[in-house]
């Protein structure tokens, strides 16, 4: 597979978007720059993780930029992702389910045995009111 966003390219992608105006407009002296780079599992990513220059080269731990996970670089569009907290593997795994489900609809099964049944009625007290709440709306939404 031949990739249309080669590594270097992908990079200064990153870079570029990182350390643009807009971007840094509230950093001073702490310019950003690349810590790892790898190729996803399917290779229709590039997952860039960056940060400042003093925390990559020096280890300044004051000087570490929070609150991205990841940045992916699409490898044949050029588009970025920015992931959060999230796992870069279950972030790409549920992106690729999405797009295999082609639009259709799927339910989640229990795990529970029937004799956990009140495990499930509980979930309530776990997840809290205002989450029945999206999956009532979210249903009457589709119906």
């Amino acid at each position: 597979m031949t990739l249309s966003i080669n590594r270097n390219t992908a990079k200064k992608i990153i870079l570029d978007y990182l350390n643009s105006p807009q971007t840094i407009k509230n950093i001073k002296d702490n310019l950003f720059v690349i810590q790892s780079l790898k190729l996803s599992s399917k290779s229709d990513y590039w997952i860039i993780r960056a940060n400042s220059e003093a925390y990559v080269k020096y280890r300044g731990s004051s000087k570490c930029y929070v609150g991205v996970n990841a940045y992916l670089v699409n490898t044949h569009t050029g588009q970025i992702e920015i992931v959060t907290s999230a796992q870069i593997d279950k972030y790409l795994q549920d992106k690729y389910d999405e797009r295999d489900s082609n639009g259709k609809f799927y339910v989640l099964g229990s795990g529970y045995k029937d004799k956990n049944k009140l495990a499930i009625i509980k979930l309530p007290e776990l997840y809290g009111y205002l989450f029945w709440q999206d999956i009532e709306k979210t249903m009457s939404s589709r119906i």
